[in-house]
């Protein structure tokens, strides 16, 4: 996973950087890469550059998502420990977000283009997404501690696990709901009406 990971983060760093000289090239200026910036005879810089992370990213959650299938199933085997399952479901929440926080900006880009959106409110909507994707993530750790706990519960039962491991993941379980209750607060505080 992890060559294939480098190859690919190289591949987009090059597609960056050759977007970045070809808009330098254009303008004679430092790249845009707000939302809100124009395009440049006629080339739209900014969504390229977006299709560009979308597309790695899209490559990213694939990965992240066998990654994770094969380690929970080596967990469940015995062959793999806990915390290498929490890293690896941590890192597929990580994905997921990342890419619907790109495809949300692709479609303000798109919105600011048509005239649809003014760049005040754009501003606004992607802050409403970054904390609806921040909320998604911490509720789906929530959902892989649970299970984790009722996992190591039922091994703890046969004696393949021990108490310890027990407490952790119940310690782990309730520092990821109390993320979350933050979370919800601070979301119904700003106007948002997310419920567990």
């Amino acid at each position: 996973f992890a060559a294939i990971t480098a190859q690919h983060e190289a591949e987009r760093a090059l597609a960056r950087i050759d977007l970045d000289l070809a808009e330098v090239r254009l303008t004679n200026a430092q790249p845009r890469n707000d939302l809100g910036a124009p395009k440049v005879a006629n080339r739209d810089f900014v969504m390229e550059r977006l299709r560009v992370e979308a597309s790695y990213l899209v490559e990213r959650m694939g990965r992240a998502e066998q990654k994770a299938a094969v380690i929970e199933e080596r967990w469940k085997s015995g062959l793999e420990l806990q915390g290498t399952l929490a890293d690896a479901q941590a890192e597929l929440a990580d994905r997921r977000r990342d890419l619907k926080l790109t495809m949300a900006k692709v479609k303000l880009r798109d919105q600011f283009l048509s005239g649809a959106i003014k760049p005040a409110e754009m501003t606004r909507e992607l802050q409403a997404t970054t904390m609806e994707a921040e909320f998604e993530r911490a509720f789906q750790l929530v959902q892989v501690s649970r299970s984790r706990l009722t996992t190591v519960q039922e091994r703890y039962k046969v004696g393949l696990s021990v108490a310890l491991d027990v407490k952790r993941a119940e310690l782990d379980l309730m520092e990821r709901e109390l993320m979350l209750k933050r979370m919800q607060i601070e979301m119904q505080r700003l106007g948002g009406k997310e419920e567990l």
